[in-house]
């Protein structure tokens, strides 16, 4: 059971990784101590401090929504949305200024989101460096990416079979030159 303190779980999120990891406290509190030198928490906590006035910001709103009426909720709504561009612009720098970063990589896969703009995200991952780009998670969103270009409107459309509503199977190939909706 954690304790709690200032009714906040005492807790510290970490990335657990080959190599010695330096944690540093003042108090008795493990939510107050800090990473020392470089490595991926280093990393996480620097990104997470740049997004500390985002996260305060949409945590109240949020707060304010579990009480909310309809009428409110909608306005709560787009004072939210209107963080996003905020959040995506410290990403962004982020990325940028980081590119031998694991975070960096992860914060480009939260960036781009479900469906990214390739044209914009393929050079930010271009950018990063080739050890990130190697990494598991680069290679797997590499592919993402990829995935996502023949996806764009105007591609062919990849091959499938899936069955209709009556169960047969429907080959894609054999509406070669057709319109499909």
């Amino acid at each position: 059971m954690l304790k709690k303190q200032y009714g906040k779980p005492d807790a510290l999120r970490m990335y657990i990784y080959p190599g010695q990891v330096v944690l540093k406290t003042s108090s008795r509190s493990i939510a107050d101590a800090r990473f020392i030198g470089k490595g991926i928490n280093s990393d996480y906590f620097k990104l997470e401090q740049m997004l500390k006035p985002v996260t305060v910001e949409t945590n109240k709103i949020r707060k304010l929504m579990e009480t909310a009426d309809k009428a409110n909720m909608v306005l709560l709504n787009k004072k939210l949305d209107s963080f996003s561009p905020v959040k995506k612009a410290i990403q962004r720098k982020f990325i940028i200024e980081n590119p031998d970063s694991f975070i960096a990589l992860s914060a480009l896969q939260e960036y781009a989101g479900t469906s990214p703009d390739v044209a914009v995200i393929e050079p930010m991952f271009n950018a990063l460096s080739v050890s990130v780009r190697n990494m598991q998670a680069g290679k797997e969103f590499r592919k993402f990416l990829s995935d996502q270009k023949a996806l764009n409107p105007g591609a062919m459309a990849p091959v499938f079979v899936q069955n209709d509503t009556a169960g047969n199977p429907v080959n894609l190939a054999s509406f070669k030159g057709k319109y499909v909706l």
